[in-house]
């Protein structure tokens, strides 16, 4: 006897949930009391995607096989089982009815299941689904969640579900207008149901309620949406919804416990005024028409405008105090006004500028601020940022040539750089490309990121490593990521070890991969001892601070391949006048010179 057959059906039940239904099914066959167990199991999973690979094995049409697999399992269930979940889904013929699948949805209800959720997948005819959800008689007070995808529903008559608390909606068609009176409905989200024009939310206490229209629906008529019943809702999102102005106006302000409020694609609002007391968090993309966006919301923690490539909206935040999280992509905003509102955010921690072509010269002194990201704005020349808690600067665009000053101690940065090829010289990329990084010397941990670059431009010549300082002395920790490593990476530690004469740690980051090179150092109690070091080493003459080879004793990389360890140990050798030891992922050398 197994283990597992002497436990009580319910474990047996407990354990069989964790496991895909075609191992579940897979059980009844080792013994009579698993075969039994499984006829009781409470969820059942019917997922043609996951059988067909069975299905295939035999001749036939998969679709028929499939639906008479559904209907020869369900007879063999036990009679009396209550269903806690059912799940269906299954691509059917270009009918609008099967019996097989109407018999599998009326054995869920009469077996008073809990959670229903039906998928149907055929080809359209005249672009409508036509398979017709059975038409259902008697109430139906067991199924809490319900969700429908790929039906017709013009035989759904919702009110006979006393008891759903969660209904969803995708890809559905056949429905003109859906009626909301059921006081158990907390959550209702709508996707993607065409000639849906008509939704009246009455005797609720609906918390959630998502509208997802179609791509397009530039000929829609104006979705008509009532929400008088809807007064509970705190999660609103609306996306391609063809409303008004006039809607947002009358019904926005009568929402008193909205809390997150997300509008996508809304291309019939122009103005909208968001008049909330209780809103933590809003989300506006791509809503093209926007002028003006005006937020009177006080406990408005997260507010996030993506404007897309088009016309950008006005905005106006004042009544925002305790903003945390601020993104503007693509957003109207001017360097006066991030000097005049950015301030005023006293809680702010997490501030995102994404393509926000007005900025020309932006001055940022916040003492909470965290996290800043300044992504592709495109005519911005200079940037002043004075954050003591600053933690995360992460920049994305073209080399800053004027100026760009961060005041942080802690600082960590990551550089996503852009280089327009053919419009500057090598000469003049690398010296502006040294000049650049030398504004982030002061960075506990710098990560240049190369996967949208030629990691070559990062590579800078012999001439140039003669005839220009190193950027980055104090540097202990840096980072690259690139798309694919160069053939000789060596020219890339090199090039590393030149930006940062005095490395603690090198990573190499590529497509998940890490090669890491970590260094340690003698320490020199007098002036005269570095000089003893620095004996025979010409590369530091005359300057104060010198570099690695002076004083380097122990060098440990890992996961280099067998030639880049070879060439690396090589090349560590000949140049550090002090090395004692070098460390691989496989053995340890020591060095004698």
């Amino acid at each position: 006897m197994d283990r597992f057959s002497d436990l009580p059906e319910h474990i047996i039940h407990h354990v069989m949930s964790f496991l895909p239904t075609k191992d579940a099914v897979r059980t009844s066959v080792l013994s009579k009391r698993f075969r039994s167990t499984w006829n009781s199991f409470p969820i059942i999973d019917f997922n043609q995607t996951c059988v067909s690979s069975f299905l295939r094995r035999r001749d036939g049409n998969v679709k028929e096989r499939f639906l008479n697999f559904l209907s020869d399992s369900l007879r063999r269930r036990a009679p009396n089982t209550l269903l806690k979940k059912f799940r269906l889904h299954a691509f059917v013929p270009n009918t609008k009815s099967d019996n097989r699948i109407d018999e599998a949805i009326n054995y869920a209800l009469e077996h008073e299941v809990k959670e229903l959720d039906l998928e149907i997948q055929a080809r359209k005819i005249n672009g409508k689904f036509t398979y017709k959800l059975p038409l259902i008689l008697l109430p139906v007070k067991s199924v809490t969640l319900f969700k429908l995808k790929g039906f017709n529903l013009e035989n759904l008559d919702l009110t006979k579900f006393s008891s759903i608390e969660e209904f969803r909606l995708e890809d559905c068609d056949g429905l003109k207008s859906l009626k909301i009176s059921n006081p158990q409905l907390q959550n209702l989200k709508i996707n993607s149901c065409s000639g849906l024009f008509q939704i009246d939310i009455e005797e609720s206490n609906l918390k959630t309620f998502s509208f997802k229209g179609k791509n397009s629906n530039r000929n829609d008529q104006e979705l008509k949406i009532n929400m008088v019943g809807a007064k509970s809702v705190y999660n609103l999102e609306l996306w391609r919804p063809s409303i008004g102005s006039k809607w947002f106006e009358d019904y926005a302000s009568e929402l008193l416990l909205l809390e997150n409020l997300k509008l996508k694609g809304c291309n019939t609002l122009t103005n909208i005024c968001i008049p909330s007391p209780s809103l933590k968090a809003l989300e506006i993309c791509e809503c093209n028409v926007l002028e003006e966006i005006e937020i009177l919301a006080p406990k408005l923690e997260s507010f996030a405008y993506k404007g897309g490539s088009r016309r950008a909206a006005e905005l106006l935040i004042s009544d925002c105090k305790f903003l945390k999280n601020l993104e503007l992509d693509y957003a109207n905003v001017t360097d006066q006004w991030v000097g005049n509102n950015v301030p005023e955010l006293e809680f702010l921690e997490n501030l995102i500028l994404s393509h926000c072509n007005m900025l020309e010269r932006i001055i940022i002194s916040h003492e909470q601020l965290k996290s800043f990201q300044l992504i592709r704005c495109l005519r911005l020349e200079e940037a002043v940022i004075d954050g003591r808690n600053l933690v995360l600067f992460r920049y994305n665009g073209r080399l800053i040539r004027s100026l760009l000053s961060i005041d942080s101690p802690g600082l960590e940065a990551e550089l996503i750089l852009q280089i327009n090829q053919g419009t500057l010289t090598n000469a003049d990329w690398y010296k502006g490309l040294r000049d650049f990084l030398g504004y982030f010397d002061h960075c506990k941990l710098l990560t240049i990121n190369c996967t949208n670059m030629d990691v070559k431009y990062l590579i800078f010549p012999e001439y140039q490593r003669e005839n220009l300082l190193p950027p980055l002395f104090d540097i202990k920790h840096l980072k690259v990521k690139v798309h694919k490593l160069p053939q000789d990476v060596l020219k890339l530690v090199k090039s590393l070890l030149w930006l940062s004469p005095l490395l603690e740690a090198i990573s190499i980051i590529s497509n998940s991969e890490e090669k890491t090179i970590k260094f340690e150092y003698a320490k020199a109690k007098t002036m005269l001892a570095m000089e003893d070091m620095a004996m025979n080493l010409s590369c530091c003459q005359g300057r104060i601070i010198k570099c690695w080879r002076h004083c380097l004793s122990k060098v440990s990389m890992a996961k280099f391949d067998n030639s880049e360890n070879e060439r690396l140990m090589e090349f560590f050798r000949r140049e550090a006048v002090k090395l004692k030891t070098i460390v691989t992922a496989q053995t340890p050398s020591s060095i004698s010179k």
